[in-house]
């Protein structure tokens, strides 16, 4: 049926996407905030250059991460890669789908699922 029941399809994954985002973006500034990083204003805008990304997982593990400087989206995408490679090589972390290119662009579900991941290694994990 289309009509008032897509339409409230659409609005509840407009506020599902809205509470998720809030939720992970607290999260992350909670980890900047106890290591005094300057805190994200855009989840995936922030996320995009792999700066701010690097940051988090260098707070999370603990290893510091070789970064690329410039700003260029090649360099974006080298820092982008740099992170995921080192989840899932030293990690363990399974990223099957999560690209890049897909962070780079600001993918709102690849860059959540992302997080997700990141949350349930490094925050769920050890709590249980």
């Amino acid at each position: 049926m289309d009509g008032p029941d897509n339409l409230l399809e659409t609005q509840a994954g407009r506020s599902a996407l809205r509470v998720t985002t809030t939720a992970y973006t607290k999260w992350i500034n909670a980890h900047f905030k106890a290591a005094g990083e300057e805190e994200l204003t855009d989840l995936f805008n922030d996320l995009r250059d792999g700066s701010k990304l690097m940051t988090l997982i260098e707070i999370l593990t603990g290893t510091k991460l070789v970064r690329e400087k410039g700003k260029t989206r090649n360099h974006h995408m080298i820092n982008i890669t740099t992170v995921i490679d080192f989840l899932q090589s030293k990690e363990k972390i399974d990223l099957v789908g999560i690209t890049s290119s897909g962070i780079a662009d600001g993918n709102q579900t690849l860059t959540l699922g992302l997080i997700w991941k990141l949350i349930l290694r490094y925050q769920v994990l050890i709590i249980t």
